[in-house]
């Protein structure tokens, strides 16, 4: 995978945009200059352009040249190097190097001598430590010709004695690197300096000008990202180029940002930079425009060969896309720099979040999400603080108070998002996020988004479900949650009663299966009416390992997803004689007891015909399926280790009357089953002030839940017999909290959990 979005194209061969005819031409104007000065041609554009593509393009063109037209061709890459002093050098020498290679005549090699003789002082700074540098820069400069020779010895000399003062192992790695690798340069250096001294700098551009005169073909020096320079070494660079305009068949091509260069200029120039720029620059070109439509195709070929995978294209819409991206995104690809740095980012977290069997978020969202964060990053961090507003939770809970003031709330949080937003991409972010958060989308003057499209959302992966959102930036699934490859793997699973039952024990094992049906619910509605029967039977199957209803304020009880499920899910066929048969039968092959009663009770409470899913006489049926399945559970005491007792003792209750349970209850306790009987009686409540953070979990047994079945006498008479046994740790608490509630009665106190215990009976 190539994640560098600057990196240019090499030939014309790989041009997406439409501009090698413009490469050509510039070479052929390059190619056909016969004038004696030097030519110094500009090409300017902005970053990520595509200058250095163009360039390249240029180069091969020339380099195709035959051999008698062909100039040669030098490219000085001025960012590799820093500093006034070391790009100077870098200059003479990376220049000198190349006429070397490139040109191997006898003119040729003497060019490249002289070239590398200008250098040579540089090198000499370069090579040596910082103490060389001292001596170098500040007495060698200064020093006169005649005093060279003197240099040399006193040079060495100081060395010597710093030795001796400082220590010689401490310097002695300093000597070694002056002797080992400057000698060479200091006398190249002293030749250097010998030569300057003799020669003025007419006589010196004279003898370059008659050997380039000689050359039998010009030379091109061709120096990229010059607005990527400090403002001192773009000044640098045009003052090597102006100082040089007079040598024959010298040519340079420029790339660079107009504005920065000018900028730098200015600093130097008299009257301004452009009017300095003016002065060097013979023939300056803008990069050519961008054919919009040649881009967006580059743009669209790269994405399609994200959504051409057969995991990720389920998610894809067209017509959500067309809206997102005309509307919202499309402005944002202005350069071939902005695809390729934006699908290569894409193309990773694709990667990054396809399951085994699904892809994970919803592929048009995650597209509109990444083009905020790559092109809008102070609004994507924004965006995940603001979970609550954009998946319409607050407004579900009413977050800030009333309904006006949540309402108020909203709006000022999406104000706040839209002025993250760039000044000229207001609009553009506000389109995105009517697209990607339909929740907020009144916000912006759209339409409202009722509750019933959340399960939409959710199997759509989008980014506005509340459960998917923050997939979308933790790359990935959160901890504790249920990924839509494991969802889509069960809903597979329902052709097969026994494969369907072991996947939900799985999730039971794992203490998953609470997360799992909620995800499930989302699916209530699509699972096919001939694959429900497996799925409610196995959901009965699992029904008494349900973990225990949770105690906080605004979780929901697993039976009443599993119920939710069954019930919308039969919704679908509309013979409710067909929809009672159905549960019949699940109920008649199920090994479970607690979730086939209590749906039962669920269907029984309801009390609009219409809104039922079974006729008077089925249901009739189903209560007497369930009687007899509490009874066999009655019968062989299994029903006293079921975690949901007390409630199946209430459907007892209702299905057959009082008389039946209490006889059974009496029986348990007399049997040695007090301790079963009072942990089933043992509730479980969460107790929160107004200025706490966290709730306090209270555990009691109501004397109602005792009373409805059996006297509070006969219990704790039970209770009595069994003190100073071993008791199992899991009958602990719920000892504990029966001898508070017999406290309290003898007490004359009433229960102190302030809660109504009437929910619960039904």
């Amino acid at each position: 995978m190539n994640f560098s979005a600057d990196r240019p194209i090499q030939s014309v061969k790989q041009d997406l945009l439409g501009r090698d005819s413009f490469a050509h031409s510039l070479a052929t104007a390059i190619k056909n200059w016969h004038g004696s000065d030097s030519l110094v041609v500009a090409l300017y554009g902005a970053w990520g352009s595509g200058k250095s593509s163009v360039k390249n393009m240029v180069i091969e063109v020339l380099e195709a040249l035959p051999d008698e037209r062909k100039p040669i061709v030098i490219e000085f890459d001025a960012w590799q190097f820093s500093g006034q002093d070391g790009l100077l050098r870098a200059f003479f020498q990376e220049t000198a190097r190349a006429l070397g290679v490139k040109d191997k005549s006898e003119s040729g090699q003497k060019l490249a001598a002289k070239w590398l003789s200008l250098a040579a002082f540089f090198d000499v700074v370069k090579s040596a430590s910082i103490t060389t540098y001292v001596l170098v820069n500040g007495v060698l400069h200064a020093l006169p010709p005649i005093a060279l020779a003197t240099f040399t010895w006193s040079y060495f000399g100081t060395v010597f004695g710093l030795m001796v003062l400082a220590g010689f192992g401490a310097l002695s790695a300093v000597l070694s690197e002056l002797i080992g690798s400057t000698s060479t340069k200091i006398s190249d250096w002293m030749a250097a300096r010998a030569d300057a001294q003799r020669k003025t700098l007419e006589e010196r551009k004279q003898e370059l000008s008659g050997l380039l005169e000689k050359m039998d073909h010009p030379i091109l020096i061709v120096i990229d990202d010059i607005d990527r320079l400090t403002a001192m070494e773009i000044q640098l660079i045009f003052r090597v180029v102006k100082a040089n305009l007079d040598l024959p068949k010298v040519f340079y091509l420029l790339l660079f940002q107009r504005d920065i260069v000018e900028g730098a200029l200015a600093e130097v120039s008299p009257s301004s930079g452009r009017s300095f720029l003016d002065k060097i620059v013979q023939a300056g070109f803008d990069m050519p425009a961008v054919e919009y439509q040649r881009l967006q195709q580059v743009l669209f070929t790269e994405l399609n060969k994200i959504v051409e995978d057969k995991i990720v294209e389920p998610t894809f819409s067209k017509k959500r896309w067309a809206n997102i991206f005309i509307s919202g995104l499309s402005p944002y690809f202005q350069t071939l720099r902005d695809v390729y740095r934006f699908t290569s980012t894409l193309t990773f977290l694709v990667g990054v979040l396809k399951g085994q069997t699904s892809f994970e978020v919803n592929i048009v969202d995650l597209i509109g999400i990444e083009v905020l964060r790559v092109f809008e990053p102070d609004v994507y961090a924004e965006l995940k603080r603001a979970k609550g507003i954009l998946t319409g939770k607050d407004q579900q809970l009413k977050t800030g108070g009333s309904e006006k003031d949540t309402s108020d709330h909203v709006r000022q949080r999406t104000e706040h998002l839209l002025d993250r937003a760039g000044k000229t991409s207001r609009q553009n972010v506000q389109e995105i996020l009517r697209e990607l958060f339909p929740p907020v989308e009144w916000a912006f003057g759209g339409s409202h988004y009722g509750n019933d499209f959340h399960d939409r959302w959710y199997r759509d992966r989008r980014v506005c479900s509340f459960d998917v959102f923050d997939r979308y930036f933790i790359l990935g699934i959160p901890k504790g949650d249920i990924s839509h490859s494991e969802l889509e793997r069960l809903i597979s699973s329902t052709s097969d009663r026994a494969t369907v039952t072991n996947e939900l024990r799985t999730f039971v094992q794992q203490e998953q299966v609470l997360t799992l049906l909620a995800r499930l619910d989302n699916y209530k509605e699509q699972i096919e009416f001939p694959r429900l029967e497996n799925l409610i039977t196995a959901l009965f199957d699992i029904g008494d390992d349900l973990p225990e209803r949770p105690v906080d304020f605004f979780s929901i009880a697993p039976e009443r997803y599993a119920s939710r499920i069954i019930y919308w899910g039969l919704r679908k066929e509309t013979d409710a004689v067909k929809r009672g048969q159905c549960l019949a039968r699940a109920i008649q092959s199920t090994t479970g007891v607690y979730l086939p009663a209590y749906v039962v009770s669920q269907e029984g409470a309801i009390k609009e015909h219409d809104k039922r899913l079974t006729t008077d006489g089925d249901l009739a049926i189903l209560r007497n399926l369930c009687l007899e399945k509490i009874r066999c559970a009655a019968e062989t005491m299994a029903l006293a280790k079921n975690s949901r007792l007390l409630s199946l003792l209430y459907d007892w209750s209702r299905l057959a009357g009082e008389n039946e349970p209490k006889q059974w209850v009496k029986g348990l306790i007399q049997s040695g089953g007090v301790l079963d009987f009072l942990k089933a009686a043992l509730h479980k409540t969460a107790s929160r002030g107004d200025r706490d953070y966290a709730s306090e979990f209270i555990e009691q047994i109501p004397t109602k839940y005792v009373e409805d079945f059996i006297p509070l006498e006969t219990v704790n008479e039970a209770v009595e017999r069994i003190a100073g046994s071993s008791i199992d740790e899991t009958y602990q608490s719920a000892l504990a909290a029966w001898k508070e509630t017999w406290h309290r009665k003898q007490s004359g106190k009433p229960d102190k959990a302030l809660f109504d215990l009437e929910d619960d009976e039904e």
